[in-house]
Protein backbone atom coordinates (compact mmCIF):
# COMPACT_ATOMS: atom_id res chain seq x y z
CA UNK A 1 0.00 0.00 0.00
CA UNK A 2 1.34 3.41 -0.94
CA UNK A 3 2.03 6.12 1.62
CA UNK A 4 -0.73 8.34 0.25
CA UNK A 5 -3.33 5.59 0.62
CA UNK A 6 -2.21 4.94 4.20
CA UNK A 7 -2.62 8.63 4.94
CA UNK A 8 -6.13 8.53 3.46
CA UNK A 9 -7.09 5.54 5.61
CA UNK A 10 -5.72 7.22 8.73
CA UNK A 11 -7.70 10.39 7.94
CA UNK A 12 -10.90 8.34 7.51
CA UNK A 13 -10.19 6.53 10.79
CA UNK A 14 -9.64 9.82 12.62
CA UNK A 15 -12.85 11.29 11.18
CA UNK A 16 -14.80 8.19 12.25
CA UNK A 17 -13.29 8.30 15.73
CA UNK A 18 -14.09 12.00 16.01
CA UNK A 19 -17.72 11.45 14.98
CA UNK A 20 -18.15 8.65 17.53
CA UNK A 21 -16.49 10.76 20.23
CA UNK A 22 -18.83 13.68 19.53
CA UNK A 23 -21.90 11.43 19.69
CA UNK A 24 -20.83 9.77 22.95
CA UNK A 25 -19.55 12.87 24.75
CA UNK A 26 -21.76 15.57 23.24
CA UNK A 27 -22.43 17.35 26.59
CA UNK A 28 -18.67 17.71 27.14
CA UNK A 29 -17.71 18.99 23.68
CA UNK A 30 -17.87 22.70 24.59
CA UNK A 31 -15.81 22.33 27.83
CA UNK A 32 -13.24 20.18 26.03
CA UNK A 33 -12.99 22.66 23.15
CA UNK A 34 -12.56 25.58 25.57
CA UNK A 35 -10.01 23.58 27.57
CA UNK A 36 -8.06 22.85 24.38
CA UNK A 37 -7.98 26.55 23.51
CA UNK A 38 -6.89 27.48 27.03
CA UNK A 39 -4.22 24.79 26.88
CA UNK A 40 -2.87 26.15 23.60
CA UNK A 41 -2.60 29.63 25.10
CA UNK A 42 -0.74 28.60 28.27
CA UNK A 43 1.44 25.88 26.70
CA UNK A 44 4.29 28.28 25.70
CA UNK A 45 4.50 29.56 29.29
CA UNK A 46 4.44 26.00 30.65
CA UNK A 47 7.19 24.99 28.21
CA UNK A 48 9.29 27.97 29.34
CA UNK A 49 8.90 27.04 33.02
CA UNK A 50 9.62 23.40 32.26
CA UNK A 51 12.85 24.44 30.52
CA UNK A 52 13.84 26.08 33.82
CA UNK A 53 13.46 22.71 35.58
CA UNK A 54 10.00 23.34 36.99
CA UNK A 55 7.95 20.11 36.77
CA UNK A 56 5.37 20.30 34.00
CA UNK A 57 2.42 19.49 36.25
CA UNK A 58 3.40 22.26 38.67
CA UNK A 59 3.98 24.71 35.80
CA UNK A 60 0.53 23.90 34.42
CA UNK A 61 -1.06 24.34 37.84
CA UNK A 62 0.66 27.72 38.31
CA UNK A 63 -0.57 28.98 34.93
CA UNK A 64 -4.13 27.80 35.55
CA UNK A 65 -4.13 29.41 38.99
CA UNK A 66 -3.00 32.71 37.48
CA UNK A 67 -5.73 32.48 34.83
CA UNK A 68 -8.25 31.63 37.56
CA UNK A 69 -7.17 34.62 39.67
CA UNK A 70 -7.56 36.88 36.64
CA UNK A 71 -11.06 35.55 35.95
CA UNK A 72 -12.02 35.91 39.63
CA UNK A 73 -10.71 39.49 39.67
CA UNK A 74 -12.64 40.26 36.49
CA UNK A 75 -15.83 38.66 37.76
CA UNK A 76 -15.53 40.12 41.24
CA UNK A 77 -14.37 43.60 40.27
CA UNK A 78 -15.90 44.48 36.93
CA UNK A 79 -18.78 42.16 36.17
CA UNK A 80 -21.04 43.00 39.17
CA UNK A 81 -20.93 46.75 38.53
CA UNK A 82 -21.39 46.18 34.80
CA UNK A 83 -24.34 43.84 35.36
CA UNK A 84 -25.99 46.27 37.80
CA UNK A 85 -25.55 49.24 35.50
CA UNK A 86 -26.66 47.41 32.38
CA UNK A 87 -29.66 45.84 34.14
CA UNK A 88 -30.74 49.26 35.43
CA UNK A 89 -30.39 50.76 31.97
CA UNK A 90 -32.37 47.96 30.34
CA UNK A 91 -35.17 48.46 32.86
CA UNK A 92 -35.22 52.19 32.09
CA UNK A 93 -34.92 51.72 28.32
CA UNK A 94 -38.67 51.76 27.49
CA UNK A 95 -39.21 54.85 29.68
CA UNK A 96 -36.22 56.62 28.11
CA UNK A 97 -37.41 55.89 24.58
CA UNK A 98 -40.96 56.98 25.48
CA UNK A 99 -39.66 60.28 26.84
CA UNK A 100 -37.56 60.76 23.73
CA UNK A 101 -40.56 59.98 21.55
CA UNK A 102 -42.75 62.47 23.42
CA UNK A 103 -40.20 65.24 22.90
CA UNK A 104 -39.74 64.31 19.25
CA UNK A 105 -43.51 64.11 18.68
CA UNK A 106 -44.03 67.56 20.18
CA UNK A 107 -41.47 69.07 17.82
CA UNK A 108 -42.91 67.21 14.81
CA UNK A 109 -46.45 68.36 15.65
CA UNK A 110 -45.27 71.96 15.87
CA UNK A 111 -43.61 71.60 12.48
CA UNK A 112 -46.79 70.08 10.98
CA UNK A 113 -48.94 72.93 12.31
CA UNK A 114 -46.50 75.47 10.91
CA UNK A 115 -46.89 73.77 7.51
CA UNK A 116 -50.66 74.28 7.59
CA UNK A 117 -51.98 70.93 8.89
CA UNK A 118 -55.13 71.15 11.01
CA UNK A 119 -55.21 70.02 14.65
CA UNK A 120 -57.36 67.01 13.68
CA UNK A 121 -54.90 65.89 10.99
CA UNK A 122 -51.99 66.32 13.38
CA UNK A 123 -53.86 64.29 16.03
CA UNK A 124 -54.54 61.47 13.54
CA UNK A 125 -50.89 61.34 12.48
CA UNK A 126 -49.75 61.35 16.11
CA UNK A 127 -52.15 58.52 16.99
CA UNK A 128 -50.80 56.34 14.20
CA UNK A 129 -47.25 57.06 15.30
CA UNK A 130 -48.12 56.22 18.91
CA UNK A 131 -49.45 52.79 17.90
CA UNK A 132 -46.35 52.11 15.82
CA UNK A 133 -44.12 53.20 18.69
CA UNK A 134 -45.92 50.94 21.17
CA UNK A 135 -45.26 47.95 18.94
CA UNK A 136 -41.65 48.97 18.40
CA UNK A 137 -41.03 49.50 22.12
CA UNK A 138 -42.46 46.07 22.92
CA UNK A 139 -40.19 44.42 20.40
CA UNK A 140 -37.24 46.54 21.50
CA UNK A 141 -37.66 45.59 25.15
CA UNK A 142 -37.89 41.87 24.39
CA UNK A 143 -34.96 42.14 22.00
CA UNK A 144 -32.78 43.97 24.53
CA UNK A 145 -33.53 41.46 27.24
CA UNK A 146 -32.82 38.63 24.80
CA UNK A 147 -29.44 40.08 23.84
CA UNK A 148 -28.50 40.65 27.47
CA UNK A 149 -29.69 37.17 28.49
CA UNK A 150 -27.63 35.61 25.69
CA UNK A 151 -24.53 37.55 26.73
CA UNK A 152 -24.87 36.73 30.42
CA UNK A 153 -25.57 33.06 29.68
CA UNK A 154 -22.45 32.89 27.54
CA UNK A 155 -20.30 34.61 30.17
CA UNK A 156 -21.68 32.63 33.10
CA UNK A 157 -21.34 29.39 31.15
CA UNK A 158 -17.66 30.09 30.48
CA UNK A 159 -16.95 31.22 34.06
CA UNK A 160 -18.92 28.46 35.81
CA UNK A 161 -17.63 25.61 33.64
CA UNK A 162 -15.35 24.00 36.23
CA UNK A 163 -14.61 21.24 33.76
CA UNK A 164 -12.61 23.63 31.58
CA UNK A 165 -9.58 24.03 33.91
CA UNK A 166 -9.89 20.35 34.87
CA UNK A 167 -9.56 19.20 31.26
CA UNK A 168 -6.99 21.90 30.47
CA UNK A 169 -4.72 20.68 33.27
CA UNK A 170 -4.53 17.13 31.94
CA UNK A 171 -4.27 18.21 28.30
CA UNK A 172 -1.26 20.42 29.08
CA UNK A 173 0.39 18.43 31.88
CA UNK A 174 0.12 15.13 29.98
CA UNK A 175 0.70 16.61 26.53
CA UNK A 176 3.86 14.62 25.83
CA UNK A 177 2.28 11.32 26.90
CA UNK A 178 -0.81 11.98 24.77
CA UNK A 179 1.40 12.94 21.84
CA UNK A 180 3.47 9.76 22.12
CA UNK A 181 0.31 7.64 22.34
CA UNK A 182 -1.11 9.28 19.22
CA UNK A 183 2.09 8.73 17.24
CA UNK A 184 2.44 5.13 18.46
CA UNK A 185 -1.01 4.24 17.12
CA UNK A 186 -0.13 5.44 13.60
CA UNK A 187 1.69 3.46 10.89
CA UNK A 188 5.41 4.09 11.21
CA UNK A 189 5.91 5.50 7.70
CA UNK A 190 3.13 8.13 8.06
CA UNK A 191 3.63 9.05 11.72
CA UNK A 192 5.96 11.91 10.77
CA UNK A 193 3.35 13.37 8.42
CA UNK A 194 0.65 13.52 11.10
CA UNK A 195 3.15 14.78 13.65
CA UNK A 196 3.82 17.71 11.33
CA UNK A 197 0.07 18.19 10.76
CA UNK A 198 -0.49 18.33 14.52
CA UNK A 199 2.26 20.91 14.97
CA UNK A 200 0.99 23.03 12.08
CA UNK A 201 -2.64 23.06 13.23
CA UNK A 202 -1.65 23.83 16.83
CA UNK A 203 0.48 26.79 15.73
CA UNK A 204 -2.26 28.16 13.47
CA UNK A 205 -4.93 27.81 16.13
CA UNK A 206 -2.75 29.44 18.80
CA UNK A 207 -2.07 32.39 16.49
CA UNK A 208 -5.80 32.84 15.85
CA UNK A 209 -6.67 32.70 19.56
CA UNK A 210 -4.01 35.29 20.40
CA UNK A 211 -5.35 37.46 17.59
CA UNK A 212 -8.88 37.18 18.98
CA UNK A 213 -7.74 38.26 22.45
CA UNK A 214 -5.84 41.24 21.02
CA UNK A 215 -8.91 42.15 18.96
CA UNK A 216 -11.14 42.14 22.05
CA UNK A 217 -8.66 44.36 23.90
CA UNK A 218 -8.33 46.85 21.03
CA UNK A 219 -12.10 47.06 20.50
CA UNK A 220 -12.63 47.61 24.24
CA UNK A 221 -10.20 50.54 24.18
CA UNK A 222 -11.88 52.03 21.10
CA UNK A 223 -15.36 51.80 22.65
CA UNK A 224 -14.14 53.33 25.92
CA UNK A 225 -12.52 56.22 24.01
CA UNK A 226 -15.71 56.77 21.97
CA UNK A 227 -18.10 56.79 24.92
CA UNK A 228 -15.80 58.85 27.11
CA UNK A 229 -15.32 61.42 24.34
CA UNK A 230 -19.11 61.69 23.93
CA UNK A 231 -19.53 62.18 27.68
CA UNK A 232 -21.77 59.13 28.10
CA UNK A 233 -22.41 58.30 31.76
CA UNK A 234 -20.58 55.09 32.72
CA UNK A 235 -18.72 55.13 29.42
CA UNK A 236 -15.78 53.08 30.71
CA UNK A 237 -17.97 50.23 31.97
CA UNK A 238 -20.16 50.29 28.87
CA UNK A 239 -17.14 50.42 26.55
CA UNK A 240 -15.43 47.47 28.20
CA UNK A 241 -18.70 45.50 28.22
CA UNK A 242 -19.16 46.16 24.51
CA UNK A 243 -15.55 45.17 23.79
CA UNK A 244 -15.90 41.88 25.69
CA UNK A 245 -18.99 41.10 23.62
CA UNK A 246 -16.67 41.11 20.57
CA UNK A 247 -16.19 37.43 21.36
CA UNK A 248 -19.38 37.07 19.32
CA UNK A 249 -18.95 39.09 16.10
CA UNK A 250 -21.31 42.07 15.74
CA UNK A 251 -22.73 41.62 19.25
CA UNK A 252 -20.35 44.36 20.42
CA UNK A 253 -21.94 46.87 18.02
CA UNK A 254 -25.46 45.93 19.16
CA UNK A 255 -24.52 46.26 22.84
CA UNK A 256 -22.64 49.55 22.30
CA UNK A 257 -25.48 51.13 20.32
CA UNK A 258 -28.20 49.91 22.65
CA UNK A 259 -26.60 50.75 25.99
CA UNK A 260 -25.10 53.98 24.71
CA UNK A 261 -28.44 55.14 23.28
CA UNK A 262 -30.27 54.31 26.52
CA UNK A 263 -27.71 56.26 28.56
CA UNK A 264 -27.94 59.24 26.20
CA UNK A 265 -31.74 59.30 26.27
CA UNK A 266 -31.88 58.84 30.05
CA UNK A 267 -29.71 61.93 30.56
CA UNK A 268 -31.21 64.01 27.71
CA UNK A 269 -27.80 64.40 26.09
CA UNK A 270 -29.31 65.40 22.76
CA UNK A 271 -29.62 64.10 19.23
CA UNK A 272 -26.11 65.24 18.30
CA UNK A 273 -24.58 62.88 20.88
CA UNK A 274 -26.85 60.07 19.67
CA UNK A 275 -25.75 60.69 16.09
CA UNK A 276 -22.13 60.77 17.24
CA UNK A 277 -22.58 57.40 18.94
CA UNK A 278 -24.00 55.86 15.77
CA UNK A 279 -21.24 57.28 13.60
CA UNK A 280 -18.57 56.21 16.09
CA UNK A 281 -19.83 52.62 16.32
CA UNK A 282 -20.00 52.40 12.52
CA UNK A 283 -16.43 53.71 12.37
CA UNK A 284 -15.22 51.12 14.88
CA UNK A 285 -16.96 48.37 12.93
CA UNK A 286 -15.32 49.59 9.73
CA UNK A 287 -11.88 49.60 11.39
CA UNK A 288 -12.57 46.17 12.86
CA UNK A 289 -13.83 44.61 9.64
CA UNK A 290 -11.37 46.15 7.19
CA UNK A 291 -8.18 46.38 9.27
CA UNK A 292 -8.19 44.62 12.65
CA UNK A 293 -9.94 41.31 11.96
CA UNK A 294 -8.20 40.56 8.63
CA UNK A 295 -4.75 41.35 10.06
CA UNK A 296 -5.03 40.14 13.66
CA UNK A 297 -7.10 37.03 12.94
CA UNK A 298 -7.33 36.29 9.22
CA UNK A 299 -3.75 37.36 8.51
CA UNK A 300 -2.32 35.21 11.31
CA UNK A 301 -4.10 32.15 9.94
CA UNK A 302 -3.58 33.03 6.28
CA UNK A 303 -7.35 33.27 5.77
CA UNK A 304 -8.82 35.63 3.20
CA UNK A 305 -11.30 38.21 4.62
CA UNK A 306 -14.11 36.68 2.53
CA UNK A 307 -13.40 33.28 4.11
CA UNK A 308 -13.45 34.80 7.60
CA UNK A 309 -16.80 36.54 7.07
CA UNK A 310 -18.40 33.59 5.25
CA UNK A 311 -17.29 31.09 7.89
CA UNK A 312 -18.64 33.20 10.75
CA UNK A 313 -22.02 33.65 9.04
CA UNK A 314 -22.34 29.98 8.06
CA UNK A 315 -21.32 28.58 11.46
CA UNK A 316 -23.58 31.05 13.24
CA UNK A 317 -26.58 30.00 11.16
CA UNK A 318 -25.96 26.27 11.64
CA UNK A 319 -24.60 26.03 15.20
CA UNK A 320 -25.86 29.23 16.83
CA UNK A 321 -23.79 31.36 19.19
CA UNK A 322 -21.14 28.70 19.82
CA UNK A 323 -20.74 28.27 16.09
CA UNK A 324 -19.89 31.96 15.83
CA UNK A 325 -17.37 31.67 18.68
CA UNK A 326 -15.57 28.66 17.18
CA UNK A 327 -15.94 29.56 13.48
CA UNK A 328 -12.55 31.18 12.88
CA UNK A 329 -10.53 28.68 14.99
CA UNK A 330 -12.15 25.80 13.10
CA UNK A 331 -11.48 27.49 9.75
CA UNK A 332 -7.83 28.05 10.69
CA UNK A 333 -7.46 24.42 11.77
CA UNK A 334 -9.09 23.15 8.58
CA UNK A 335 -6.87 25.36 6.45
CA UNK A 336 -3.74 24.07 8.21
CA UNK A 337 -4.90 20.48 7.71
CA UNK A 338 -5.47 21.05 4.01
CA UNK A 339 -2.06 22.67 3.66
CA UNK A 340 -0.38 19.51 4.95
CA UNK A 341 -2.60 16.76 3.54
CA UNK A 342 -3.62 18.02 0.08
CA UNK A 343 -0.14 17.41 -1.40
CA UNK A 344 -0.42 13.71 -0.52
CA UNK A 345 -3.90 13.53 -2.03
CA UNK A 346 -2.57 15.07 -5.24
CA UNK A 347 0.27 12.54 -5.23
CA UNK A 348 -2.12 9.60 -4.79
CA UNK A 349 -3.06 7.33 -7.66
CA UNK A 350 -6.72 8.37 -7.40
CA UNK A 351 -5.96 12.01 -8.22
CA UNK A 352 -3.13 11.50 -10.71
CA UNK A 353 -4.82 8.83 -12.81
CA UNK A 354 -3.25 8.67 -16.23
CA UNK A 355 -5.05 9.58 -19.41
CA UNK A 356 -4.69 7.78 -22.79
CA UNK A 357 -2.69 5.01 -21.17
CA UNK A 358 0.23 7.23 -20.26
CA UNK A 359 1.99 6.73 -16.98
CA UNK A 360 1.06 9.09 -14.16
CA UNK A 361 3.45 11.92 -13.57
CA UNK A 362 5.25 11.68 -10.24
CA UNK A 363 4.81 14.75 -8.13
CA UNK A 364 6.50 15.63 -4.87
CA UNK A 365 4.40 16.74 -1.88
CA UNK A 366 7.07 19.35 -1.26
CA UNK A 367 6.29 21.02 -4.59
CA UNK A 368 2.59 21.14 -3.82
CA UNK A 369 3.29 22.43 -0.34
CA UNK A 370 5.07 25.35 -1.96
CA UNK A 371 1.91 26.05 -3.94
CA UNK A 372 -0.12 25.98 -0.72
CA UNK A 373 2.32 28.45 0.85
CA UNK A 374 1.94 30.78 -2.15
CA UNK A 375 -1.85 30.63 -1.74
CA UNK A 376 -1.46 31.43 1.96
CA UNK A 377 0.71 34.43 1.13
CA UNK A 378 -1.91 35.55 -1.38
CA UNK A 379 -4.53 35.27 1.35
CA UNK A 380 -2.44 37.41 3.69
CA UNK A 381 -1.96 40.02 0.96
CA UNK A 382 -5.72 40.02 0.42
CA UNK A 383 -6.16 40.51 4.17
CA UNK A 384 -3.87 43.53 4.11
CA UNK A 385 -5.66 45.02 1.11
CA UNK A 386 -8.99 44.36 2.84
Amino acid sequence: MTKSKKIGLVVLALISFGAIFVLLFKPLIIPIALASMLGLLISPVVDHLEARRVPRSISTLICLLLVGLFVIALVGGFVPSAVDQVSYMLERAPQAFSSFYATLTSKVNESLRSLGFSSREVSTISGNKAQILANLLGRLESGLMGVWATSTRLLSGVVDALLVPFFAFFLVADRDQLHRLFIRLLPVDVAGVFDKVLLSTSSALRAVLIGQLILIGVDSVLYVILMTALGIDGGIVLGVAAGLCRLVPYLDAIVALTLGAVSILMHDAGLSVLAGLGAGVLGIQAIDGMILTPRLVGGRAGLHPAVVIGTVLAFGKVFGIWGVVFAIPVAATFKALLGELVPYWIESGIHSSSGSGSAPVARSPVAYRRVIRRLSLAGRRGSRRG
